[in-house]
């Protein structure tokens, strides 16, 4: 190797590090914007999540996880409180004040955005729930996505439904956790079991039962400790007995003494 190809090495080196360093600085300023007035800011979301379909993206990892956990911190910080229910058609073309209409540009699009992003987190941990139909996605799924990258992926979804359990996609997100539950690997399960602990206490309509609940029966209820573990921080405080079919009920004076304080 001559000494011009050392040089030339070197310079390709100190190039890749100054793009890297370029776009993390890029994507640190425009966060930082978006956070202190997301309204305003909106275009800036839009740019930060096209990088995921830019050649960098794609070739360097340090940009993935800085686009990944840096979304997820915005996400966390500007989405409402409520479900996003976008205009109709028909709403859109009825008279309407101007604030109303910058209400829906800004939500349209805030929702139009986090949804791109729960897909690539979707495509990180292997949904197979998800339509792959989309170029954008099949896109995604060619990218090699390390051990690092899909416990990222893991922590990003649980935080995102710990801050944000009822909004929009929150159902799709649930989705993934079960099969990553199921594994061996403490340091993911570990983290699941903390915010499915946290989420149970507002799981009202027991969403989230019922869908650990679904893929244990597609197990065939052959499932690790970590999945019982979780079910385990279910707090129940009620319990319907069903009498058995074709079974006559006795008249509880004809009960035996003991009969009558089990069923009481």
């Amino acid at each position: 190797m001559t000494a011009g190809d050392k040089l030339s090495g070197v310079q390709q080196l100190l190039s890749t590090r100054s793009v890297i360093s370029d776009i993390k600085h890029s994507i640190a300023i425009k966060c930082e914007n978006i956070l202190k007035s997301p309204e305003e800011n909106i275009p800036s979301l839009r740019d930060i999540i096209k990088t995921f379909e830019s050649e960098h993206f794609r070739k360097f990892r340090q940009i993935r996880a800085l686009v990944i956990a840096s979304l997820c911190v915005v996400f966390k910080d500007v989405l409402p409180a409520y479900r996003i229910r976008p205009a109709t058609e028909k709403e859109k073309t009825q008279p309407t004040k101007k604030e109303t209409r910058k209400i829906w540009y800004y939500e349209e699009h805030l929702l139009l955005n986090y949804r791109k992003y729960t897909e690539l987190l979707r495509v990180i941990l292997r949904d197979k729930c998800l339509d792959m139909k989309s170029p954008r996605l099949k896109i995604y799924s060619k990218l090699d996505w390390n051990e690092n990258e899909k416990l990222t992926a893991i922590r990003c979804v649980c935080q995102l439904l710990e801050s944000h359990p009822d909004f929009n996609y929150s159902k799709e997100l649930i989705e993934v956790l079960p099969s990553y539950l199921n594994i061996t690997k403490t340091q993911v399960s570990s983290v699941i079991i903390k915010t499915l602990n946290n989420m149970f206490e507002n799981d009202t309509d027991r969403d989230i039962c019922r869908t650990i609940h679904r893929f244990c029966r597609s197990k065939s209820y052959k499932v690790g400790v970590s999945v019982i573990k979780a079910l385990s921080c279910v707090s129940i405080t009620e319990v319907e007995r069903h009498e058995e079919e074709g079974k006559p009920k006795l008249d509880r004076r004809l009960r035996s003494r003991r009969e009558r304080k089990v069923s009481a």
